[in-house]
């Protein structure tokens, strides 16, 4: 039998321990904290509910309905509707980059970098939203014409 060196020995003179984290059980689960009440939908409490409001409407805020009602209302007309102008007054079909210049020049405001990229996608989602019915036709790519 082989002679025992010190550091043969401090290694089996010392005692297994098994960390915190683990157990003997491997099932076993750590004790769960009970989570503070902060409202939300895991506190298990429901939200108060809401009196109806006995208050009949200020007479301040019926007069501004009736003269909001009576006012016309000017709408802008919108980049699909300046495109369906534009392609109709058209010849041929026009590209996305083609229609949006022309209908920044009839009016049309965007803040946005890319007007023709808009117009492109507005127009596509058009067509697959209404198919027949839409006021645009894809006649290839790129180009798109006004439907009859």
């Amino acid at each position: 039998m082989p002679a025992k060196t010190p550091a043969s020995k401090a290694k089996a003179s010392k005692p297994r321990t098994r960390s915190a984290s683990k157990s003997a059980d491997p099932t076993a689960t750590a004790p769960v904290k009970p989570r503070k009440s902060g409202g939300g939908v895991s506190s298990g409490k429901r939200p108060a509910k809401r009196k109806p409001s006995t208050k009949s409407p200020s007479a301040a805020s019926a007069k501004t309905k009736e003269a909001a009602s009576t006012k016309p209302v000017l709408k802008r007309p919108s980049g699909l509707d300046l495109a369906a102008k534009v392609l109709g007054e058209s010849d041929r079909p026009l590209s996305a980059k083609e229609i949006a210049d022309r209908v920044i020049a009839a009016g049309w405001t965007t803040a946005g970098k890319t007007p023709h990229a808009t117009l492109y996608s507005a127009m596509l989602r058009e067509i697959k939203a209404k198919g027949p019915k839409s006021r645009f036709v894809k006649e290839e790519r790129g180009r798109f014409g006004v439907s009859q």
